[in-house]
């Protein structure tokens, strides 16, 4: 656990920060850099900086950016410092910069609620960042892999993935509640929901909007009569466009493929594949419309989705007959040909292309953009290999 104060650098950090400060970038004791503007927001590097911003909630109003994968399992059960609050906001903007938040954990018997990597969002962003391998468990409410509570704030192309994430209500694979916010291009995949009521495999609570989402990780209540469970949100007064959930769902009352509970609000050509939810409704309590079940295959064939109207040109993309559609945005650098992943049958698209040298032979290949197929090349390929 970090003391209450920011400092924490030794000798190197005190030429680390001399040196930016010489270069005319003002340098925040505990973070990495950056003066938390929007033209210079602060620098996350480490799991120490970021679990800093826990601790100086005068700094929740500023503009974060993070450099680097990092790796939170230094701070297990409660040693994470939550971000924002019910009674201090994070209104700011963190951009995760496309990286990779991994193993964090928060569990304990105690009832917390607001429980998330952020805990309280209020007219605040987060963007462009993905958190993996979580463990989240609170007898509280309002508990997601992302976020816990969201009101008017703004999540773009956020993802969580691998792991667990159980609360008492409200509880949701990325955010457990929303409210008059934003979620568009995100997901949560891989990640098991649970709890007793109001769960959803994206979203617990849900009177925003959503677009371009998609959950697809088992969501479960508990064994006292648990309600309102659905595959992407559990309760929603909100809004929802071209949105689907491919998870397995069970619960006792208002249980969806879904929707468990529909309130109000409205569905806009938004799917659920009815085998892999094992639910032949869609909304477990309320309107359907707008909603549409699926087959396995057919939730694999890009037919299904275009003729919905959704746009494959520039935010979906699919490998049909293996996968759901994904994001392309969460296409890994170099996954030129199906099936999804960078492997063996990208090595083999890129060596058919060895040598090439012209436009027309050089194909996605040319990986630095150089106009031929080479080493360099092959590197790049092998840096995103498995991914």
């Amino acid at each position: 656990m970090l003391a209450s104060h920011k400092s924490g650098f030794g000798p190197t950090g005190v030429i680390f920060c001399a040196f930016f400060t010489f270069a005319a970038m003002a340098c925040a004791e505990g973070y990495g850099g950056g003066t938390g503007t929007p033209e210079n927001p602060y620098q996350i590097w480490t799991a120490d900086q970021m679990n800093a911003i826990g601790v100086n909630p005068e700094d929740w109003t500023k503009h974060f950016k993070l450099m680097a994968d990092i790796d939170l399992s230094v701070y297990p059960v409660t040693q994470y410092n939550i971000i924002g609050n019910a009674a201090t906001k994070f209104t700011g903007i963190f951009d995760g910069n496309n990286h990779v938040i991994h193993k964090f954990i928060y569990r304990t018997t105690a009832v917390v609620d607001n429980v998330g990597l952020f805990g309280y969002l209020d007219h605040a962003m987060i963007q462009n960042l993905s958190v993996k391998n979580i463990s989240i468990w609170t007898h509280g409410k309002y508990v997601g892999g992302l976020v816990g509570w969201s009101h008017s704030s703004t999540l773009i192309a956020c993802r969580v993935g691998d792991g667990a994430v159980e609360g008492n209500r409200y509880v949701g694979g990325l955010v457990g509640g929303n409210s008059s916010g934003f979620v568009t291009n995100c997901y949560a995949a891989d990640c098991c929901v649970n709890g007793e009521g109001d769960l959803g495999g994206l979203i617990g609570y849900n009177e925003g909007v959503l677009t371009n989402c998609y959950a697809t990780g088992p969501v479960y209540g508990g064994v006292y009569g648990t309600n309102n469970i659905g595959g992407l949100i559990g309760n929603n007064s909100g809004l929802a466009t071209n949105c689907y959930a491919a998870v397995g769902v069970g619960g006792t009352i208002n249980v969806g493929g879904l929707v468990g509970f529909f309130t109000s609000g409205t569905m806009t050509t938004c799917l659920w594949d009815t085998q892999a939810t094992a639910q032949d409704n869609g909304v477990g309590y309320g309107s359907s419309d707008g909603v549409t079940g699926k087959t396995t295959p057919e939730m694999m064939t890009r037919l299904t989705f275009t003729n919905a109207d959704w746009d494959f040109a520039s935010t979906w993309a699919i490998c049909e007959g293996t996968n759901y559609p994904r994001l392309k945005w969460q296409i890994p650098a170099k996954d030129w040909v199906c099936p999804d992943g960078v492997g063996t049958d990208d090595l083999l698209y890129l060596a058919e292309r060895w040598m090439a040298s012209t436009p027309e032979t050089v194909g996605a290949a040319d990986g630095n953009g150089d106009g031929r197929v080479d080493l360099e090349d092959l590197g790049i390929l092998s840096e995103n290999w498995g991914q």
